[in-house]
């Protein structure tokens, strides 16, 4: 199959963070824009998503490793974890929209 070029203008910046994530992704830039156009055309539409790695910056990394460090020594004394915290609230509505039911005479 017979191949041509074109041409696309962007910013300098621009183009600069494609090309970085093209190298997060293993794709480089004419390879991207192939996948890109052949789904357009087979889709009809923008059809799917390339996520690149997820790069965090120091601070948030330390910051999720203290998270999970505090979520641990939690969990040690006994504290409620996320999920149980979750299942209380979610009985605590359940138990709410009973209440204002009985309240309005409508059965449970």
């Amino acid at each position: 199959m017979k191949t041509v070029e074109t041409t696309v203008q962007l910013d300098e910046k621009t183009l600069n963070q494609f090309e970085e994530f093209c190298v997060d992704t293993g794709l480089n830039i004419s390879t991207a824009f192939n996948i890109f156009m052949y789904a357009v055309l087979r889709e009809r539409k923008i059809p799917f998503e390339i996520i690149a790695e997820n790069k965090l910056s120091p601070d948030r990394q330390a910051a999720i490793k203290l998270l999970y460090e505090m979520r641990a020594e939690a969990e040690k004394r006994g504290f409620l974890t996320e999920e149980e915290i979750e299942f209380e609230i979610q009985e605590a509505k359940k138990e709410i929209r009973e209440r204002e039911l009985k309240e309005k005479g409508i059965a449970t």
